[in-house]
């Protein structure tokens, strides 16, 4: 009798069988006989206490749980306790509510006012300082696992999500600032350049170190220049950065650190003084610092070459060494401690070893030294070290094959191969002169002669005889890095994309669908996984995992989307030198596998699974489904078929895919038996439906037959060993509906309603033959009508016709010629030529608003006023106002005319003229094309308007070309306008010895050229005057 307790509020079986009952302050056991009092351990005794009296934490009941440790853990009211088989214990230190146990074994506790509590797999207590300082809120509700590891907690103010293991990680440590390098050192530091700084990472204990590194030389208030590290590299044990050179009162400055036994207090400064030429080149056009790597490096700059070693720099010179020794910072308060040097004869344009070790210096000029192994040991400043005298001219080495080396002479232009470096001559490609290649790609696997050279707008292969051109290819931008990948592909980082080539295809990659959000790619590494990474300038990072590119952003934790720089360390991290710090990227803790479902067999292939699939109820349904690991490791699988009776995970280990049979993966019916001993790839699921599974190629094939009608979705993970975590599973939905027999009642609404569509269909049809005589007569009716319009169009369009004149005007002087060309059978457009009052000649080009009859009419009735105005008037801008005056109220409905007016004086050579709404005409003057700018209103608009005129001198051999706006609008099949510019560009091309006529032919020729086949919606008229010779 449990009446006397508080009410059971949970129950829970263990291991052993035995059954738990948990209420509020209490716990009972029952080991399936008796039922022991485990907690409170004192008999009960007095009246219950009520539920509601208590103050659970949180807004939590109790529970009872069992951890994977088959650990009991009883919750209530007043903490959480852990059943060590014999009594209850607390926990030291956890005073929450036990919420869950996370796929690493460890506990997650909530309580009022302290946030969450942590321990481990063996209570130990964990740092969860970070997660509570993230949450914001003290007040947990509840702690959600998801399936890719991230903890979210619900509050009272919301949601937070939270990675107890991330995997990137942006280090305060080094600020915010730009870093404008990395390095990682023999021992596994990593090293930062930082604005001022330089950072040390202990990558074993994760602590950092910064330095401030500052010239020796002082500004003029007193404090020392701030350094830019721009290259790190290691001599012996010790640090060396490179300051970023800096030109000032005429010379270059080089300037050098060393961080040695824990000290970076000394430097070396070497100023380099600037020769400029007498083409005006300057020495220090190029200050990069060349460095060999190695255990001896050798650097070379200002047409220089040293030696570093622990001491310093050993300058090598023609009469043999000086010795530059590193100095205190502190003894260096002025310039007086910086050697100054004169500049190289030649700037040293490439410095390398051979296999050999020996020492290669290339020249600006072509001249190539080779210095034998020996020169590492040389110490003292007496001893020499002779080069070898090479028959070779070139500037740059472009990659080493075997003993073929080839080479570039930037002198010459020239592209050069040598067999045998040791016993051969060098050999020089015959051809054009070209710029240096961008790249060079070889197969990494298939030795032979074949080579390919990238240019910047062609690919070039050598097969042993000769440089054939490949291909035209899209102009290539400056190549900012590369890297041959393992698989043998070319990737390089460009301002304008990422490109790929394998040998056969040339592919840029630029846009969002391809993983890019900016074309702006920095640098581009392999990785020791294979996967390509590439850095963005405002676009992050992109990872190719060998089918798929994945964005990255501060989205995703990075500090900055601007990012310069990539680097793997030796413990397989990714490093990237952003504008905002560096940030940090574990792969083996980010690089959650996926699966892709790419194919779904049934009676067809399907690859769209964005909505659900409708399949037949026959045959097999074979998923194909590939695990992606940015870690390229085996991978095991769990997946399931909901819709089942018993729809449970199916797991498959990657030892057990390894081991499956593979598959023929031709014809579904091709399924091939189970060929392993031991290894069952076959299931029974429920009344007779079959799973089984093969492995082809790295694929995994799963097949379902004897599937029912019903709703099913297929779900399949992908899992690395020994990591619990993964992305959200691939799923498809699809549908197998039943037999059409078996849907009769599902059918009948759908036969009665074809039965009504077909009886409707009968009665459209009879309808439709008497609808199509009516349609037949209306046809002839309209016909007969359309006949009489075009009859009538025709005669208004001879009467159009008729106003134009038939001859040039009789002139002294001045050589006429006119064109009108109409839109439709009637245009608005017309020129005429009349006799003013005084006898002079006036020439009018005008072109009426509207088309068709309106056109015409408006067309007609001015040209009969204008033959009427010009008898009494001689002034281009008072006919234009006496018209106006006439037409405003007589315009054939609201419409207007727009009218140029020109009237010629054949004693001055003079032209009087005035515009009403017209373009401006074009003045031909020798080699000048100028548009006469003076216009007005048109005619008609409005009922008082004052026109002006202007009078301009014509010059013998002078073309004036008025026109409408038809012939500056029409249109191309492009719909582009000739325009203006197009216009006077082709007046320019005009000879002088053309007359009115070819002129005007000419203009005409270049619109119809330019219109094509296009149709014209206005009139198009022209109207020449050339000023002749005087006779």
């Amino acid at each position: 009798d449990l009446s006397v307790v508080n009410p059971i509020e949970t129950i829970a079986e263990d291991a052993s069988g035995n059954l738990w009952f948990g209420g509020n302050d209490f716990l009972l056991r029952f080991d399936g006989k008796d039922f022991e009092q485990i907690f409170p351990t004192r008999t009960f005794r007095g009246p219950r206490v009520s539920r509601s009296s208590r103050v659970t934490p949180v807004g939590k009941s109790v529970s009872i749980q069992i951890d994977t440790k088959e650990r009991l853990w009883f919750s209530d009211s007043r903490s959480t306790r852990r059943w060590d088989g014999s009594r209850l214990r607390r926990i030291r230190g956890a005073t929450g509510f036990l919420e869950i146990e996370d796929k690493w074994g460890n506990l997650w506790f909530i309580s009022e006012g302290r946030g969450i509590e942590q321990y481990d797999a063996e209570l130990n207590p964990t740092s969860h300082n970070n997660a509570n300082s993230r949450l914001g809120n003290d007040e947990i509700r509840t702690i959600f696992e998801a399936v890719d590891g991230k903890l979210w907690f619900g509050h009272n103010n919301g949601v937070t999500v939270f990675e107890p293991t991330p995997a990137v990680i942006t280090h305060a440590g080094l600020g915010s600032s730009r870093i404008r390098t990395m390095y990682e050192d023999s021992r596994g530091y990593l090293w930062f350049s930082v604005s001022g700084h330089v950072a040390r990472y202990d990558t074993k204990t994760g602590e950092i170190t910064k330095a401030s590194l500052r010239l020796g030389t002082v500004n003029r208030d007193g404090r020392r220049q701030q350094s830019e590290i721009v290259k790190i590299f290691e001599v012996g044990r010790d640090i060396w950065f490179i300051n970023e050179p800096g030109s000032r009162g005429g010379s270059t400055r080089y300037t050098f650190f060393r961080y040695a036994n824990g000290n970076y207090g000394h430097q070396i400064s070497i100023s380099i003084r600037t020769n400029i030429g007498p083409g005006g080149e300057r020495s220090d056009s190029n200050t990069d610092v060349l460095v060999t790597e190695g255990e001896h490096p050798w650097m070379a700059f200002g047409g220089h070459l040293f030696k570093a070693d622990a001491t310093g720099l050993l300058w090598l010179t023609e009469r043999g060494s000086q010795r530059i020794l590193f100095e205190k910072i502190v003894e260096r308060q002025s310039d007086t401690s910086v050697l100054e040097i004169e500049p190289g004869t030649t700037a040293i344009t490439d410095l390398y070893r051979d296999s050999s070790d020996r020492l290669w210096v290339h020249f600006e000029n072509g001249k190539v030294k080779r210095y034998p192994k020996s020169i590492d040991l040389i110490a003292s400043t007496t001893q020499r070290v002779k080069p070898d005298e090479l028959d070779l001219k070139a500037t740059k080495l472009l990659t080493a094959m075997s003993n073929r080396k080839w080479f570039f002479n930037a002198v010459t232009g020239r592209l050069i191969y040598w067999n045998n470096i040791e016993t051969g001559r060098p050999t020089v490609l015959g051809g054009e002169p070209t710029a240096a290649p961008l790249a060079v790609w070889q197969h990494p696997t298939q030795e032979n002669d074949e080579i390919t050279f990238l240019f910047s707008d062609v690919l070039k292969t050598y097969q042993g005889t000769r440089l054939d051109t490949v291909r035209d290819i899209n102009k290539l931008a400056p190549i900012n890095a590369a890297v041959a990948s393992q698989d043998g592909i070319l990737w390089l980082a460009t301002s304008r994309g990422a490109v790929r080539y394998d040998g056969t295809t040339l592919t840029t990659y630029t846009t969002k669908e391809d993983g890019f959000l900016v074309d702006n790619v920095r640098d581009v590494i392999e990785d020791s996984r294979g996967n390509i990474w590439f850095a963005t300038r405002g676009g992050g990072t992109v990872r190719y995992d060998g089918e798929t590119f994945h964005n990255r952003t501060t989205k995703n934790g990075w500090a900055h989307n601007n990012i310069s720089k990539i680097l793997e360390s030796s413990d397989k991290d990714i490093w990237f030198a952003t504008e905002a710090g560096v940030t940090q990227y574990t792969p083996a803790r980010g690089g959650l596998p996926e699966c892709r479902i790419i194919t779904l067999e049934a009676d067809k292939s399907y690859t769209d699974f964005s909505s659900t699939l409708v399949l037949p109820a026959r045959g097999t349904k074979i998923f194909d489904v590939r695990g992606i690991s940015s870690l390229r490791e085996g991978l095991s699988y769990e997946f399931k078929l909901i819709g089942l009776d018993t729809p449970g995970w199916t797991e498959l280990s990657a030892v057990e895919f390894s081991r499956l049979s593979t598959g023929a993966g031709v014809l579904p019916d091709g399924w091939t038996p189970p060929a392993t001993a031991g290894l069952a790839n076959q299931q029974i699921l429920g009344s007779h439906v079959t799973q089984s599974f093969q492995n082809q190629m790295g694929t995994l094939r799963i097949r379902y037959t004897g599937l029912k009608a019903g709703n099913y979705s297929f779900l399949i993970k992908a899992f690395r060993k020994n990591w619990p975590y993964t992305e959200p599973p691939a799923v498809v939905d699809f549908n197998i509906p039943p037999p059409f027999w078996t849907r009769w009642r599902t059918y009948l609404p759908t036969l009665i309603f074809i039965t009504v569509v077909f009886t409707l269909i009968g009665r459209l049809v009879v309808n439709r033959r008497h609808t199509l005589q009516l349609r037949n007569e209306v046809r002839q009716r309209e016909e007969a009508e359309m006949h009489r319009i075009r009859a009538e169009l025709s005669e208004a369009q001879n009467i159009q016709m008729g106003l134009l004149p038939t001859e040039a005007p009789d002139t002294k002087g001045f050589d006429v010629a006119g064109m009108s060309v109409p839109a439709t059978q009637v245009g608005g457009d017309f020129f005429d030529y009349l006799t003013v009052s005084n006898g002079q000649t006036a020439i009018a080009v005008a072109d009426a608003a509207g088309k068709g009859l309106r056109g015409a009419m408006n067309a007609v009735l001015t040209n009969g006023m204008l033959y009427e105005v010009s008898r009494f008037e001689s002034e281009a801008a008072v006919i234009l106002s006496d018209l106006n005056t006439g037409l405003a109220p007589r315009m054939y409905g609201p419409s207007f005319i727009a009218l140029n007016l020109a009237v010629l004086d054949e004693t001055e050579k003079r032209v009087n003229y005035a515009n009403g709404g017209q373009p401006y005409p074009v003045l031909k003057r020798g080699t000048d094309i100028i548009e006469i700018e003076s216009g007005d209103l048109p005619l008609g608009s409005m009922k008082k308007v004052e026109y002006e005129s202007t009078t301009f001198d014509l010059t013998e051999g002078d073309i004036l070309i008025f026109h409408t706006d038809g012939l500056i609008e029409a249109l191309n099949t492009e719909e582009e306008m000739y325009g203006t510019e197009r216009l006077k560009e082709s007046v320019s091309r005009i000879p002088d010895n053309f007359g009115a006529e070819a002129t005007v032919q000419h203009i005409v020729n270049d619109v119809r050229d330019f219109v094509g086949e296009a149709e014209q919606y206005d009139d198009l008229t022209i109207v020449v005057i050339k000023r002749g010779a005087d006779v």
